[in-house]
């Protein structure tokens, strides 16, 4: 996988990404604001921080983000189901999506 940011050829399916996702040990809220995709999610201490997530890759039903400035990786499921998100130490935490937000373009 290509370490920097490419433009997609196909468009992002931004409605089925929206939402909250929860684990055993992480929450996160994926919202769309300014015609960009941002994650809120807890990070040191429990403190919540709130960031872009970039396209990187869209590929067999899955849509793949990474952030700018930390390195962290975003799977989405383009289902709506489930995130695979891998943090900056390398480990993968699967959460489930709890609900869907209405978004107006």
């Amino acid at each position: 996988m290509p370490e920097r940011f490419s433009p997609l050829r196909e468009p992002t399916p931004w409605r089925n990404l929206i939402g909250e996702y929860k684990s055993n040990e992480l929450y996160s809220s994926v919202h769309w604001e300014n015609n960009k995709l941002f994650v809120t999610m807890p990070k040191k201490y429990g403190a919540l921080y709130k960031y872009e997530i970039k396209p990187f890759t869209l590929a067999d039903g899955k849509a793949i983000f990474k952030s700018e400035f930390v390195y962290e990786v975003f799977t989405f499921d383009l289902k709506g189901h489930f995130l695979e998100f891998v943090d900056v130490y390398g480990k993968t935490h699967i959460l489930k999506k709890q609900t869907a937000q209405k978004v107006r373009f």
